[in-house]
């Protein structure tokens, strides 16, 4: 069986070397769709006979989203222009909130880089075999990535 949750978050990033305008620092809100799986099982595995609420789900995904991403700027970390942008003295970038990351900031890499975050904070506290399946990525309304292991 699977549940899935949606989780909006906006976003500023830039994608070096990109042959159109995402070259540019541009902001998205994200759609994330964090799907589990887990065995359905024949007993009665909680009270109300859930695996995990929603509610779960959106207090472990939120807590990190807004944490680490929610109108912050990921870059990736050898963005020799952003590092020149950055390093200027009384930048107006200086107070922004960033994240560095090791990959270039695309829907693919953005989408596995959360799966990776995401999927040891879903603990299986009823031995079904819990674990995050997926991610699905919108990037835009129409444009999306999926992020399985």
């Amino acid at each position: 069986m699977e549940i899935t949750k949606e989780i909006w978050f906006d976003m500023w990033h830039r994608v070096p070397n990109h042959k159109s305008k995402c070259s540019n620092v541009h902001w998205h809100r994200y759609t994330a769709y964090i799907t589990l799986e887990w065995d359905i099982i024949d007993e009665v595995w909680s009270d109300e006979w859930m695996v995990i609420d929603f509610w779960d789900i959106k207090t472990i995904s939120k807590w990190f989203i807004d944490s680490e991403l929610d109108h912050w700027f990921m870059y990736y970390e050898n963005d020799q222009i952003w590092k020149i942008i950055s390093e200027q003295e009384n930048s107006r970038w200086e107070k922004m909130k960033t994240i560095k990351v090791s990959f270039i900031p695309t829907a693919e890499n953005i989408a596995k880089w959360l799966f990776e975050k995401l999927e040891p904070l879903f603990v299986d506290r009823y031995k079904t075999d819990l674990k995050l399946k997926q991610i699905k990525l919108y990037e835009t309304p129409t444009s999306y990535v999926v992020y399985r292991k």
